[in-house]
């Protein structure tokens, strides 16, 4: 896959921006920070989607290297990621929430790999709203941490992390965490997944509040 090859030389644009609430597909792209600015991108997502909230939001086939953040979807309430690459990024691989629709659509992230840094603050996905989250048959590899589950937006219901390969953090493998606030999740279900503790990581799972 990842026919066409889409290379940034900004260090801190998006290379896709996608404002508005109509559905939007990517499928078959390579989209890279040039070799020579990679290290030095300080903001920016290869792919960018903001609505109130966007819905049915699609990325297949596509690798994505070298950026800040892989995927921003900021109030996107319906997504497939499916048979995606995102490596090498900065601070998220694929970032989540969907604060105008906190218990509403549902969104997948199926047969991907997201491959981080070996050390620094980052996470290899974070989600903070939305409906029904499921993630499965995805290795998760490197970074900080992950998975990051941190509710800030509503209260919801069902999360499925299954059948996945979650190795080789320097901190966590999956945080449940409550930043600030009263935000509810129920239903989360951890099934069928390999573990790899490696290096400084302390533990696979941790759950925690602040709030």
């Amino acid at each position: 896959y990842a026919g066409s090859v889409i290379r940034t030389h900004s260090n801190t644009a998006n290379v896709f921006t996608v404002n508005g609430n109509m559905p939007c597909e990517f499928r078959n792209l390579r989209i890279d920070a040039n070799i020579y600015v990679s290290y030095d991108r300080t903001s920016g997502s290869a792919i960018y989607v903001a609505g109130t909230p966007n819905r049915k939001t699609i990325v297949s086939d596509c690798i994505i290297y070298g950026h800040p953040t892989g995927l921003t979807f900021n109030d996107v309430a319906e997504f497939l990621i499916f048979n995606t690459n995102v490596e090498n990024f900065v601070n998220y691989g694929i970032l989540i929430k969907s604060a105008s629709a906190p218990d509403s659509g549902g969104g997948q992230i199926i047969k991907c790999l997201i491959s981080g840094p070996t050390s620094g603050e980052n996470y290899g996905i974070i989600w903070n709203s939305g409906g029904g989250f499921f993630i499965s048959n995805t290795s998760i590899i490197k970074s900080q941490y992950g998975i990051l589950l941190n509710i800030t937006d509503g209260n919801t219901v069902n999360i499925a992390i299954r059948n996945n390969t979650i190795e080789n953090q320097h901190g966590a493998s999956i945080t449940m965490f409550r930043a600030s606030g009263s935000y509810t999740v129920g239903n989360i279900q951890i099934q069928d997944n390999e573990f790899g503790i490696y290096g400084d990581a302390t533990t696979a799972i941790t759950c925690s509040t602040a709030g």
